[in-house]
């Protein structure tokens, strides 16, 4: 079930067509799907961009401006109930370890332990909790917690509602993630899933089919345009062309763009290796792959880059793998464009659990 649904309690009697939106600093998506005799479908889809100065690291700072975008844009969908992805860079995810208790008085026992995991002050904290497989005759628990300031969660209720939505569910961006591209015979691993974005670069290791530590860097693909536009002296624009054209391979006529890439991708590869081993030190586990997604993540001959530095086998994320299950049906949104829909159809196979 996604993290902060129980905080909406739609009434249980209610099935609710639900679609997934996914809003970001610069960009919104959401995705549907009809579940048919074959499988699901894609039904409805839709992309689009958000003025610079609406949010910013994730906060909302107009409300209304934001909300008549997101009216405007999705005022053909007949959907009127969404899963939101609530902003990475805000939210916290820890998980603990407990003495076991009785299921009723797990929640109080983590309100009282909230303080300690999470720096943010209790009475202005939004929390729920997922209890992790744990041996039966085992007399601790893992308990997995995800945190967010309630004034976010607020923020990002009042546009939806001022938009002309209702929201069914809250989730960090990192289990939508998890949900849509990691298959279930890989639950038992560590699986790092690395997700760029236009603005920031996000970190995710999953196991048991949960994101369970996460952090974020102000990095993406507004950086390799820059570096681009600096070395070639050309604008933006032109830059990002030049990036999906040539991407990191190394012909000759692109080692200028390889080489105004690199010091970014390294930057990326650097910050993979410190959390790699955080995560070993605490978790006495190895990463056995990593998988890119997001809308700046599909950059020619980095999955093979990252693989030849890390040492660990790096491929672009399949997202349609836990939602369509046809070999026969091929989505209409193409592959490159597919990667930054992973938070979006997480969010809706998460909302089609939930109702």
């Amino acid at each position: 079930m996604p993290f902060f649904s129980n905080l909406l309690k739609p009434p249980a009697y209610l099935k609710l067509p639900t679609f997934g939106l996914d809003i970001s600093d610069r960009s919104f998506k959401y995705i549907t799907f009809k579940a048919m005799p074959q499988g699901f479908r894609v039904e409805y889809h839709h992309t689009g961009e958000i003025p610079a100065g609406l949010i910013t690291n994730g906060v909302i700072q107009d409300i209304p401006a934001l909300a008549d975008i997101l009216r405007s844009a999705l005022s053909s969908l007949p959907y009127r109930h969404a899963a939101l992805a609530l902003p990475e860079e805000k939210g916290f995810i820890r998980t603990i370890r407990m003495p076991r208790i009785a299921p009723e008085e797990l929640r109080e026992a983590v309100t009282l332990q909230l303080e300690e995991y999470v720096p943010l002050p209790p009475e202005e904290t939004a929390f729920d909790y997922h209890l992790l497989p744990t041996p039966s005759d085992s007399k601790t628990i893992n308990v997995l917690i995800a945190a967010f300031p309630s004034s976010v969660l607020a923020g990002y209720k009042s546009v939806l509602e001022q938009a002309g939505f209702m929201p069914t569910s809250f989730e960090i961006e990192s289990q939508a993630i998890a949900r849509s591209i990691i298959p279930s015979s890989e639950y038992q691993e560590t699986v790092l899933v690395i997700d760029i974005g236009l603005t920031r670069t996000s970190f995710l290791f999953a196991k048991d089919g949960y994101a369970q530590f996460t952090s974020t860097i102000p990095l993406g693909g507004t950086t390799m345009h820059a570096a681009i536009a600096k070395t070639l002296q050309i604008d933006e624009a032109q830059a990002e062309q030049i990036k999906k054209d040539h991407g990191l391979s190394r012909t000759k006529e692109s080692m200028p763009i390889f080489e105004a890439l690199l010091p970014v991708v390294q930057e990326i590869k650097e910050e993979v290796q410190r959390r790699t081993q955080f995560w070993k030190d605490e978790m006495g586990a190895d990463v056995s792959r990593v998988y890119l997604c997001g809308r700046d993540a599909n950059l020619t001959g980095l999955p093979r880059h990252l693989s030849s530095q890390l040492n660990i086998p790096v491929a672009l994320a399949n997202v349609w793998i836990n939602a369509i299950t046809s070999p026969e049906y091929v989505p209409e949104i193409e592959f490159r464009d597919s990667l930054g829909y992973a938070t979006s159809i997480g969010l809706a196979l998460g909302g089609m659990e939930n109702t």
